[in-house]
């Protein structure tokens, strides 16, 4: 989150900063199931501002094999 900053939108910002915060709560606990429920909720809300930040045909031009120039090898 400190380098997606301002970047990212506000609602996926606190969300995500929301399920930090339960984490650490959680894991005070020794429930291990809802540390690893916590874990994925906080996993899956990553992934959302992730992919906000890099949309979909950006990734796929920047980092597939077509988009580089083909060379010829002699």
């Amino acid at each position: 989150m400190r380098e997606a900053g301002e970047r990212a939108e506000p609602i996926l910002r606190d969300d995500v900063l929301n399920k930090i915060t339960a984490l650490r709560t959680i894991s005070e606990e020794s429930d291990v199931e809802a540390i690893r429920k916590a874990t994925t909720e906080l996993a899956l809300a990553l992934q959302l501002v992730a992919d906000a930040l890099n949309p979909p045909e950006q990734v796929a031009s920047e980092g597939s094999p077509e988009a580089e120039p083909e060379t010829e090898t002699k």
